[in-house]
């Protein structure tokens, strides 16, 4: 794949299969390098995406979109969230307490775990817009609950509610988008 995750992001992944139910099945499903890298995300400072696609599909074959939705939601709430919650807060006491403002900036912070993957948020008013997501590699379909679940992390931050409808028509095969509303 042409997208890396960083060994610290890995790290919160591991964390976040770790909380679901159905953890022991899905990491006996992984293959042993996935399950190696997830056992040891510090071996190098950067994986391939595809141990992430890889960690994703065996978390859906045993628990489906929302599965793979919490498993993004825990590694953020439990794992990177407490290590990057003070930096965003900081943005958000600087540039506005609204979702809006971390999904502007999306792109710019993405790179502490992600890079080959940008983001554009496209507002439609103060408390609604587009996130589209672009990969360099064609999206799987397990890219859809992960993003889910990470935006549900964004809303909690921000003490929001709100939707979060992926626009499935409206993708390519490199590109993802959400439909965003909060209030």
């Amino acid at each position: 794949m042409e997208w890396k995750y960083s060994s610290m992001g890995l790290r919160a992944l591991a964390v976040g299969v770790s909380s679901l139910p159905c953890a022991d099945a899905a990491f006996a499903a992984m293959t042993p390098e996935t399950r190696a890298a997830l056992q040891n995300p510090s071996s190098i400072k950067w994986h391939d995406g595809s141990v992430v696609i890889s960690v994703a599909e065996a978390v859906h074959r045993f628990a489906g979109d929302e599965g793979v939705e919490a498993m993004n939601y825990a590694a953020l709430q439990r794992s990177l969230g407490p290590v990057m919650a003070p930096f965003l807060k900081v943005s958000l006491a600087l540039f506005g307490a609204g979702p809006d403002t971390l999904l502007k900036r999306m792109n710019e912070s993405l790179g502490t775990v992600m890079r080959g993957v940008t983001t554009q948020w496209q507002p439609a008013s103060p408390t609604a817009g587009r996130l589209v997501i672009t990969h360099p590699d064609v999206v799987r379909d397990v890219s859809w609950p992960c993003w889910k679940g990470s935006l549900r992390f964004i809303y909690d931050l921000c003490g929001v509610e709100g939707s979060i409808t992926p626009m499935k028509q409206s993708a390519s095969t490199k590109t993802l988008a959400f439909d965003c509303a909060w209030t």
